[in-house]
């Protein structure tokens, strides 16, 4: 009986200390700008976030480092033309979405000639 136990508590130690040797896990952007989440040993090149101790805390990091937003042209309650960064369309939305700042600004130059 004593000899179970003791085998019991040593596969409990093995096991523990299995897991806490597991590989931290980090966000990154692939060569396409995809962000993913990866287990490895340390930073790579494409690294964005990390390292974090579990899948679910780097899962959460990836939505904030990752959150998808776009540029787009505005009127604003005075009717003044502004380029806006947004997750998607408002109500004053004239134009967009737009990949860059610089693309949503000459869209709003052709959008909102005087």
């Amino acid at each position: 009986m004593k000899f179970l136990v003791a085998l019991s508590t040593l596969a409990v130690f093995v096991s523990a200390s299995i897991c806490l040797a597991a590989d931290p896990w980090f966000v990154i952007k692939d060569t396409n700008d995809v962000c993913k989440v990866i287990e490895a040993k340390e930073k790579t090149p494409k690294t964005i976030g990390g390292p974090y101790k579990t899948k679910e805390e780097a899962e959460k990091a990836k939505e904030k480092l990752c959150a998808k937003t776009a540029w787009f042209v505005i009127k604003d309650v005075n009717n003044v033309c502004k380029v806006i960064e947004a997750e998607e369309k408002t109500p004053k939305t004239i134009g967009g979405p737009y990949k860059t700042k610089d693309e949503a600004e000459k869209a709003k130059d052709k959008l909102c000639k005087k």
